[in-house]
C-alpha cells in the first residue's frame, strides 16, 4: 500500500468519538482514497472517502444520544 504524505488538516478534525484519540487524514495513492481516522493503533476507528473534505465531514459528523420518549 502506497501512502502519500499526511494531511495538514488534522487540527480541524474532532477527536475520536470512541477513545478520544487524535485524528488525521492520509491519502492512499494505490487505492485513490483518503482514510480519515484515529491515530491510536489500538482503536483504528476510521472512515474512507474519495476526497479529504468528504473525509473530514464524515469523521466530524456526530450523532447525539437518542432522546428518551416520555409517554
Amino acid at each position: 500500500m502506497k501512502v502519500a504524505k499526511k494531511s495538514a488538516v488534522a487540527a480541524e478534525l474532532l477527536p475520536c468519538p470512541f477513545c478520544g484519540g487524535e485524528a488525521e487524514s492520509v491519502k492512499v495513492t494505490t487505492n485513490r482514497v483518503v482514510v480519515t481516522g484515529c491515530v491510536r493503533s489500538a482503536c483504528m476507528a476510521s472512515v474512507i472517502s474519495v476526497t479529504e473534505v468528504e473525509g473530514r465531514q464524515k469523521w466530524n459528523l456526530r450523532i447525539g444520544p437518542a432522546q428518551q420518549v416520555v409517554s
